[in-house]
């Protein structure tokens, strides 16, 4: 009974109780074991595990971690394995690894991201392209012949590999100091390509990059294509159409007539996009009352607001566009009559 008393006096003052079901010698000993020797779905589980700690600041001993992920992990063809390595990888190379322990051999890595870039299975293609994109131009893995496998998958076949292709070819441009250097023709390769470009996310990657490197460009494109903006791009395209064109208008050196074309472009948006597409309709709207406060246009946004209204049923988006037709009312009276 006393020792029962004294256990019941010192839970009452603890604040915080950690149980560990084993220490983690056993843990790592365990976790480097399945890595090494396990199956697929082992080595998946293990390496989930392995990662959760490193994120979450714990310190086990897993200096010998990036050797064991380099010799053992990275032959597995698994997808999830796969997938799984690459977070592993940018977890190391990103600097979320705070305790000091060493990158893989950056030889070996740069050996597994070729291959993979070149991989039959476009899904393996486009994780690859993806973890590269968020690597923000990291000088050890980042060669001529990765980045020149990179160009190449911008023309693969499959949609899904092409996006990612544009996001990581645009990091490299951005973050690495030598990435214009390697990549001396990126804009025209991405110029040449947009006109035949189908994958929406695709499209989107490559006019943000020409937005952000060459403006006129940007603009003489969606210039020349302005009957697809309209007709044939879809909403995701079209959302990022505006608001480039919003963006233009109030901050880039436009003439008078590229911005009226714009505004035009966006009207003509507006009047011909189905109900069925409300994010671009309310842009629309908004971008277009940010940009002309001639009458023509204002009735052109309140009657895409007063449509949107109509077909919504979702009562937040109701009261969104209401407040928008009120303010509508306040700052336009001479027009909503």
């Amino acid at each position: 009974m006393e020792a029962v008393s004294m256990i019941g006096d010192d839970a009452k003052s603890c604040t915080l109780v950690v149980r560990f079901e084993k220490r983690y010698p056993v843990v790592v000993a365990g976790l480097k074991s399945d890595l090494k020797y396990g199956d697929a779905t082992t080595k998946a589980r293990a390496l989930k595990h392995a990662i959760s700690l490193v994120v979450n600041g714990d310190t086990p001993d897993f200096r010998d971690l990036p050797a064991i992920v380099v010799r053992f992990v990275l032959p597995c063809e698994d997808l999830t394995v796969q997938k799984l390595v690459l977070l592993y990888l940018e977890t190391v190379y990103k600097g979320v690894d705070v305790f000091g322990r060493v990158p893989p051999d950056a030889a070996l890595v740069r050996d597994y991201l070729r291959k993979n870039l070149k991989h039959g299975d476009e899904y393996i293609r486009g994780i690859t392209l993806s973890f590269l994109s968020r690597l923000k131009g990291n000088r050890d893995l980042l060669d001529r012949l990765v980045v020149e496998s990179v160009l190449v998958n911008l023309y693969h076949r499959h949609g899904f590999v092409r996006r990612h292709a544009y996001s990581a070819a645009f990091a490299i441009y951005l973050w690495l100091p030598s990435g214009r250097q390697l990549l001396p023709d990126l804009l025209e390769r991405v110029e040449h390509e947009l006109p035949y470009e189908r994958d929406a996310a695709a499209t989107r990657n490559a006019l943000f990059m020409l937005c952000f490197y060459a403006r006129e460009r940007a603009v003489a494109y969606l210039l020349a294509n302005s009957d697809g903006v309209v007709d044939k791009w879809p909403g995701t395209v079209q959302m990022f159409a505006i608001a480039m064109m919003r963006h233009a208008c109030n901050y880039w050196c436009l003439s008078k007539k590229k911005r009226n074309r714009f505004i035009k472009i966006i009207m003509s948006i507006l009047s011909t996009c189905s109900n069925s597409n409300a994010a671009v309709i309310y842009e629309g709207a908004g971008a277009l009352l940010s940009l002309c406060s001639k009458p023509v246009e204002v009735r052109a946004a309140a009657d895409a607001y007063y449509r949107l209204l109509c077909s919504s049923r979702d009562k937040d988006v109701e009261s969104t566009v209401l407040d928008r037709l009120d303010e509508l009312r306040i700052s336009h009276s001479d027009v909503m009559v």
